[in-house]
């Protein structure tokens, strides 16, 4: 009787123990030359390297780094770039001057100014006296004198006063006539002197024909506005009399200049 060959029992293969030297001449016999993980990966792109070199190198710059860390590091990359740091700069500089530039055409002009008084001049005017009332909604409120002139035209003033009515003996201002200022004016604030420029003068040109006064003219053919403030002490409510001499100098034909008075 004949036994089927399904019956017979597969024949087992031998294991043979290798030695090392076997192993690492195996190794090397199939490019396996690094640990089991790092060579296989290298067996498996040595074609594709092979194939597309930019690939490759793209692949093994970002070796093991998640996709969103490697588009985090391509963003980085191209914000270090030397030109992008200059432009970033440029612009930067440029914003500020613009900012600047608004800021300053904003303060610097006579918009919302003279809510107390506005007065236009087109001819010389001499000395004139002025007196306003002011009721008080603040306790630290700030006088302000606007000048808007040009280079044909000069605004001097002199007297400054400010008094509560209920006290009218107590001066509120600091350095009031000028008196006690011979080149920077003590006690006061000017502002927007871009093109504009104000300076103490004394003796024939302020009123009385002596002392000190504040003179304010501008280097330009077009008119320009600076500004002369100081804050003092009120109580809210009182009425405050506000007042000062004004002269206008200049020439009629080259248009009219602007004086403006606030209380802020």
């Amino acid at each position: 009787m004949r036994v089927s060959n399904i019956s017979r029992v597969p024949k087992l293969p031998k294991i043979r123990r290798m030695s090392l030297r076997e192993i690492q001449a195996t190794q090397i016999a199939n490019d396996f030359n690094y640990p089991s993980t790092t060579s296989a990966n290298k067996w498996a792109t040595r074609g594709q390297n092979q194939v597309a070199p930019e690939i490759h190198n793209s692949i093994s710059s970002n070796a093991g780094l998640p996709r969103d860390l490697r588009n985090n590091e391509q963003q980085k990359s191209f914000f270090r770039r030397p030109w992008f740091l200059i432009f970033a700069a440029i612009f930067c500089f440029i914003l500020i001057i613009a900012i600047v530039a608004i800021v300053l055409a904003m303060i610097c002009s006579s918009t919302d100014h003279g809510l107390i008084a506005i007065l236009n001049r087109s001819s010389p005017s001499g000395w004139i006296s002025y007196s306003y009332n002011y009721s008080a909604i603040k306790t630290t409120p700030t006088l302000l004198f606007g000048f808007e002139t040009d280079n044909m035209h000069r605004f001097y003033l002199d007297t400054v006063s400010v008094v509560d009515n209920n006290i009218s003996s107590i001066e509120l201002l600091t350095n009031p006539s000028f008196e006690n200022s011979t080149m920077n004016i003590l006690g006061w604030v000017t502002s927007c002197e871009t093109t504009c420029a104000s300076q103490i003068v004394s003796g024939l040109e302020c009123s009385g024909l002596s002392g000190n006064c504040f003179m304010v003219y501008c280097n330009t053919s077009n008119s320009s506005i600076s500004f002369l403030s100081q804050s003092f002490m009120a109580t809210i409510g009182n009425t405050y009399t506000i007042s000062f001499m004004l002269n206008h100098v200049g020439n009629p034909s080259t248009g009219i200049m602007s004086f403006y008075l606030d209380v802020n």
